[in-house]
């Protein structure tokens, strides 16, 4: 029983620190749709936005998300990591846990870096900012 609830506070507290890393990139993708009702007059659309930087909008706040997820994590590991006080199945899981993060890490600035090329190809030069 008590290992349940241990691991039950271990949930909301990771669940609590993805989502104060989370908040951020939730608010500007709110504030990027915002923008976009907008911008549509603005730039003579009759009502429409560009479906190119629509998408364009979307691919960064997703992956801005899973960036700061995976930060999230690679902080927690690290945390665990310190915290282990010498049992090496904890340094191990940390050890995992940071690699598989990091790996993560890098697939998503690759896929950012692809994307805004592909956005800035695609879409005339214009690049994708939220």
């Amino acid at each position: 029983m008590s290992s349940k609830l241990s691991s039950q506070k271990r949930f909301a507290k990771i669940f609590a620190a993805v989502s104060a890393f989370a908040f951020p990139f939730a608010a500007r993708a709110q504030e990027a749709i915002e923008k976009l009702k907008g911008l549509g007059a603005k730039a003579g659309f009759s009502g429409e936005e560009d479906p190119r930087r629509v998408v364009g909008l979307i691919i960064n706040s997703v992956l801005g998300l899973v960036g700061a997820i995976l930060l999230g994590l690679l902080v927690y590991a690290g945390f665990t990591w310190m915290t282990a006080g010498g049992n090496e199945s904890k340094v191990e899981n940390a050890r995992t846990t940071i690699r598989n993060c990091i790996i993560g890490l890098v697939i998503v600035l690759l896929a950012f870096s692809i994307s805004q090329f592909i956005i800035r190809t695609v879409g005339g030069g214009q690049t994708v900012s939220v």
